[in-house]
């Protein structure tokens, strides 16, 4: 083999810029262990090319990533809530929904609605007094605070990661215990037909 005229013709630039398939690739590099004149000429194409790249590097607008970052996140969809769920499943919508400044006991904010419920964002001051829901089971999972709830006649104490679930039909009522208002990730989910 002719070191210089395999150097000359181009195989080593077409490598460094990703243009060989997986079979070239395999080949140059195994020249190149055989070779190292033909492994210093890699790193020199390489060294060139970051040389260019800096010297020639645009800075983006400030705030690009963010949108970026914002415009894959807003084509997905928050995972249906479940017992399994955990508060950083829904990181994302957690830290884009604003929090409400001015409330009397509730606050509920939409984040996906399908035909297996509507998934909402809540922050509750006081609780709820006891009732029951004929058309939808209420679940949510606590973000902050804590609360007592009595469902069906059971009363227990739930607190941050904690999952409820107020069944259909079933009485039910919650008090917020802790000293900051209670913010939930929730769904109703509507009775199967």
């Amino acid at each position: 083999m002719n070191i210089e005229e395999y150097i000359a013709s181009g195989i080593l630039e077409e490598f460094v810029f990703g243009q060989l398939d997986e079979l070239e690739c395999a080949a140059v590099l195994a020249i190149a262990e055989q070779h190292p004149e033909i492994k210093r000429e890699i790193d020199e194409i390489e060294r060139s090319l970051e040389v260019f790249a800096r010297a020639h590097a645009v800075e983006p607008p400030a705030g690009l990533e963010e949108q970026i970052f914002n415009a894959i996140q807003s084509e997905q969809v928050p995972p249906p809530l479940s017992v399994h769920s955990k508060i950083s499943d829904y990181a994302y919508w957690l830290k884009h929904v604003p929090t409400p400044t001015e409330y009397e006991n509730m606050h509920v904010e939409p984040i996906a609605q399908n035909e297996a419920g509507t998934l909402v964002i809540a922050w509750i001051k006081l609780g709820e007094p006891v009732h029951l829901h004929t058309e939808y089971t209420e679940i949510f999972l606590i973000v902050e605070g804590s609360c007592t709830a009595t469902i069906d006649g059971v009363t227990a104490d739930y607190s941050v990661g904690d999952y409820v679930e107020f069944t259909i039909d079933k009485y039910h009522s919650y008090t917020v215990t802790s000293d900051i208002p209670m913010k939930v990730v929730g769904c109703m989910v509507p009775r199967a037909a």
